[in-house]
C-alpha cells in the first residue's frame, strides 16, 4: 500500500514531490534532475523545474538545485548525478513537450541509477495519469514502477484536485506542517475523485481508449500519407500529438473557425486530448475537420 498528499492542482502535488524528495535527507541531497521539454507547473519550484526558458523569461533568478538533462539521454542523466543529488523527476509521457513517450529502456535506465546512486524516482503523470492512456497511469507501458506519482487534471473529473502518492517508507519525510493545501481533500473534490474511478471502472473506459486510440491512429496516418505537412502521429491512448512540417498556430485556428478545440505544443505539435468516453462518430467528425484545417493551412504555406 501507500500513502497520498491530497491538494488541488498538479503543480501544487509537484511542489510535494520536490519538497519530500530534499527532506528525506534534509536536505543534504537537495539537487533534482529534469528534462528538456518537460513541464511540472507554474508554482516556483514547479516551474524551475520546468527545464524550457519561456515559463522562466522574465522570473529572475531560478531556484538553485535543478539541473536538466536531454530527454532520452541516459548518459548525460549519469553524469549529473553527484552526492547532493536527491532525485529525479519526470514525465513518462511528455504532454507539453508534443506528447513523447520515453525511448525504449529510459525509464528503466532511470530506475536503475536511482536503486544504484540512492535516489528518489518521480513520475509526473499529471498529464497521463488516471487512464488517460488506456492504462491507469503511463508508468504501466514501461514496466518500471517509480518511488513518487504525482496527478491532477482528470483525477477528479474537472474538479480542482491533485495527489502525491508515495511509499509510507518516504511519506513520514513530509512532516506535518512542511506541505499543505487548505482545500486539498475537500469532500467535494474527493467524492468527484471517487465516482470518476467508478466511471472508470464501471464503463470499461480503460478498454474503450484503447480502442478509440486504435482508430485515431488509422484516421490520422491515412491523413498523414496524403498530407506532407505533417511529419509524426504519436498516439499513446487519448494522448495524442500530430507533429507538422509547419506552423501550427494557423491549424489551431483554423479548427476553432471548424468548431474543433485543439491546441499546439513546441511551435508544431497540435495536441489532442479527447475525453476517455469518445465515440467513433466523434473521432471521424474530429479527425475530418482536423484534416480539413491542416490541408487548407498547407496549401498556403
Amino acid at each position: 500500500g501507500g500513502q497520498a498528499f491530497f491538494c488541488n492542482s498538479g503543480t501544487e502535488a509537484n511542489e510535494a514531490a520536490i519538497k519530500l524528495i530534499r527532506l528525506r535527507t534534509d536536505g543534504v541531497k537537495y539537487k533534482v534532475i529534469t528534462f528538456r521539454g518537460g513541464f511540472h507547473g507554474r508554482t516556483f519550484g514547479s516551474v524551475t523545474a520546468t527545464a524550457q526558458p519561456k515559463y522562466h523569461n522574465g522570473l529572475g533568478p531560478m531556484l538553485s538545485g535543478f539541473h536538466y538533462a536531454p530527454h532520452g539521454d541516459l548518459d548525460a542523466v549519469a553524469q549529473l548525478v553527484d552526492d547532493h543529488t536527491g532525485g529525479i523527476l519526470i514525465e513518462p509521457i511528455l504532454g507539453e513537450g508534443g506528447i513523447v513517450p520515453a525511448p525504449p529502456g529510459f525509464l528503466e535506465g532511470l530506475r536503475r541509477l536511482c536503486d544504484e546512486r540512492d535516489l528518489v524516482l518521480a513520475f509526473d503523470e499529471v498529464q497521463s495519469g488516471c487512464g488517460r492512456t488506456g492504462e491507469w497511469f503511463g508508468y504501466q507501458h514501461f514496466g518500471v514502477r517509480p518511488d513518487v506519482i504525482t496527478l491532477a487534471k482528470s483525477l477528479c473529473a474537472g474538479v480542482a484536485g491533485g495527489a502525491m502518492l508515495t511509499t509510507p517508507e518516504l511519506a513520514r519525510h513530509l512532516r506535518p506542517g512542511m506541505h499543505a493545501a487548505t482545500f486539498g481533500g475537500n469532500p467535494i473534490a474527493a467524492r468527484a475523485g471517487i465516482a470518476a474511478i467508478e466511471m472508470i471502472e464501471n464503463e470499461g473506459l480503460l478498454a474503450h481508449v484503447g480502442t478509440a486510440a486504435t482508430l485515431f491512429r488509422e484516421r490520422l496516418e491515412a491523413l498523414r500519407h496524403r498530407c506532407d505537412a505533417i511529419r509524426d502521429v504519436r498516439v499513446i491512448g487519448m494522448m495524442i500529438g500530430v507533429e507538422l512540417a509547419i506552423d501550427g498556430a494557423p491549424v489551431v485556428e483554423s479548427c476553432l473557425e471548424k468548431d474543433l478545440l485543439v491546441n499546439c505544443t513546441q511551435g508544431r505539435v497540435i495536441r489532442l486530448l479527447p475525453a476517455m468516453n469518445i465515440t467513433p462518430e466523434e473521432i471521424h467528425d474530429g479527425c475530418d475537420r482536423l484534416g480539413d484545417a491542416i490541408v487548407e493551412v498547407a496549401s498556403r504555406a
